[in-house]
Order: C-alpha cells, then structure tokens, then sequence
C-alpha cells in the first residue's frame, strides 16, 4: 500500500503555507464520525438548525467515509489560523476590535480578506499535487473546506489538534479558536502517526474548565449548554444564513452586527493567552472592509451586479445583496443612525425584496 511519512507531509506542507496538521486512518475517523453524528441527530431533533435544511439532513450521510471516497485509506486535518492584528491596532491587545464609527457595522474577522472557500482549496490541491509528485503516482483524493456535510470539528479534535469548547468551535491551546479547518481525504496511508499530544474528546468544553465566558456573554443566549449552538438564537445565522424576514425579537438581537458574530470567540480566554497572529496575508489580500461595512454603502447598492463587483471573492457574498441590505437596515435603527431615513424610506416602497421591505419599515418605526 502506497504511504508517505509524517515528516515528509510536513515538510510538503510547510511550503504551500501549512503548518498545522494531523492525520486518523479512515477506520479510527468513522469511528468518530459515527460518534459524532449521534449528537447532530440530537441538535437536529431539537430544531436548533433552524432553516438551514442543509443541515437537517439524515447524519448518516455525515459520517459514510465511503460515500465521500470509496477506498479511502486516511484523512488529514489542517487547521489554518486567521487571527490577524486590526488595522489600527491597539495599545491593549492588536487583536482588540473597537466599536464602528457612527454609520458602520461589524463584519467577523473571518470575512475581513479573501472567501477561504476559494482561498484554501488552491492550497490544498497544490499540497496533494506535490505529494503525487513525490511518489511519482496519482492519489484518489477528495479535499473539504466547510462545504460538504463532513463534522470536520469532532475529526480535528480526535486528531490532537485540539478540543470542543463550550461555544462549539475547536480550540487549539497557545492558537486559539480563530481558525479555519481543512480536510484531505485519499487513498494514501499515513506512516508514523504521531502520538496525540492534547487528550482527543468529543465532549464539548472538556478543557474549558469551570470558564463560562462564552455561555454567558452571548447576548442572545444562543449557547444553551456547552458544546450545544442554537441557530435560531446566533447572530452569525441570523446575518448570513437565514433568508426570511426578521422577527422583531430577531432584528433587534443583531445590535451593530451585520456579518456574523465573533462575540463567543473575543471573550474566549484562549484567544488572548499569549496567542500569536498568523504571518499569512493570504486571507488579508483584496480586503477593503475590515473591520467595518458603511450601512449607507450597503442600503444604496442598487443590485446584485454592483454587489458582486463590491464583494466579489470575499466570504460576504454567502449572503448575499438583499440579505445583506436587510442587515443594513437593522444595524441603522440599532445604533441611531438616523442620516438613513431617507434611503429606508425608500426601501420600504421600492425594494424588490420583501424582507428587505419589512427591516426597512420597522427600521423606520424603530429611529
């Protein structure tokens, strides 16, 4: 059976950017998927996806190694941090976000540069094409970046890569939650599989101690117990997932957010203990709204192409132009910004989205 060695992947690795990983033979990893797919079918029978139907479906299709490759021999998991200093800086920490300037909303750090979508795969499938390169033969391989129903955080922290936290994301102690997750799966053995270095659990918040930071600064309460996330109550999918018209309740949880939320992530004190911010300017290239998006900028663009040239290859195209207009309207009439009222009038008569259309006339009953 064809393999590669641990050193050799790593140094492979290292030259495409990527210095973080492990790997789990398949048998190890559907073990683990299987595991993990019994707490989906409980989050699922709670209605907390919300209306993320993606997410709804039947978790055998998560955890069928076979179904994503066929002869699948491991799987290798990356964990490529985005932490980065804000632009400005700060004399307290260069990661400290302060509020945005009258006008503007929060975007999450995630979404300040390029989409990772398009960003990671390009350094996935070179990493794959340099080891073919070094075995002198083709890989069947099949590479995953938070687009396909695999539960990549329960294989990443069964890895050694870390553990669940209570506010769900996979902490990496002296790293941080603040990084995104990529998984090579092919039909290739792993040679020297290091020992684990942290105690792989899938029981969430084991290394976060008595610490409820997270739990309790969620200002929508949208982590009920450790480890379980609430959609319906999350500022991130009530700002990129959810497509309908706000209730009330929700148009006035998203407070000066309009993409995503990193409030569970800020309060996180894994994320300040002498954490270093990435080297990589992959993810800062071609950004121009970080941290912050002008409301007016937004409420004024008049349709999915000037959207598209505004946003084009940055992860804030998930939500796209009337979901993102519907945001606008929110943060205005949440932070006083009255100098829209005359766009949100217009909007209430003109747009063509109806949820559009509903923030709009209850920003305007709101300011």
């Amino acid at each position: 059976m064809r393999s590669v060695s641990t050193k050799t992947l790593d140094e492979l690795a290292r030259r495409r950017g990527l210095e973080v990983f492990a790997a789990l033979p398949a048998d190890a990893a559907q073990k683990v998927l299987q595991e993990g797919s019994k707490r989906l079918r409980e989050w699922q029978d709670s209605g907390f996806n919300a209306e993320m139907e993606y997410m709804g479906r039947s978790p055998e299709i998560f955890h069928s190694l076979e179904k994503f490759l066929p002869n699948c021999r491991s799987i290798v998991c990356f964990v490529i941090p985005y932490l980065q200093a804000t632009p400005a800086g700060h004399a307290e920490s260069p990661y400290f976000v302060p509020p945005p300037p009258p006008g503007y909303g929060r975007v999450a750090r995630y979404a300040w540069g390029r989409d990772y979508h398009k960003v990671i795969p390009k350094m996935m499938k070179g990493l794959v094409s340099d080891v073919q390169e070094f075995l002198g033969e083709e890989i069947q391989f099949r590479q995953f970046s938070d687009a396909v129903p695999l539960l990549e955080r329960v294989l990443s922290a069964q890895s050694s890569l870390g553990f669940l936290g209570k506010n769900t994301m996979l902490i990496r102690p002296g790293s941080g939650s603040f990084s995104f997750l990529s998984e090579i799966l092919w039909d290739l053995e792993i040679s020297d599989l290091p020992k684990s270095t942290i105690s792989p659990s899938i029981a969430a918040g084991s290394g976060c101690g008595s610490c409820e930071r997270c739990q309790k600064s969620c200002p929508t309460n949208a982590l009920p117990e450790p480890g379980v996330l609430d959609a319906r109550r999350c500022i991130s999918y009530l700002t990129i997932e959810k497509r309908s018209t706000f209730t009330a309740w929700e148009f006035d949880s998203l407070g000066d957010w309009l993409f995503g939320c990193d409030i569970c992530q800020e309060v996180c004190p894994f994320n300040h203990r002498g954490v270093q911010a990435t080297k990589s300017k992959e993810f800062l290239a071609r950004a121009t709204h970080a941290p912050y998006i002008s409301l007016m900028e937004l409420l004024n663009i008049s349709g999915p192409e000037e959207f598209l040239a505004r946003f084009q290859g940055t992860a804030i195209m998930r939500a796209g132009w009337a979901q993102m207009q519907r945001n606008a309207c929110a943060v205005a009439a949440n932070t006083g910004f009255r100098q829209a009222l005359p766009r949100l009038e217009w909007l209430s008569q003109n747009s063509e989205s109806i949820p559009v259309r509903d923030a709009s006339l209850l920003a305007l009953d709101r300011l």
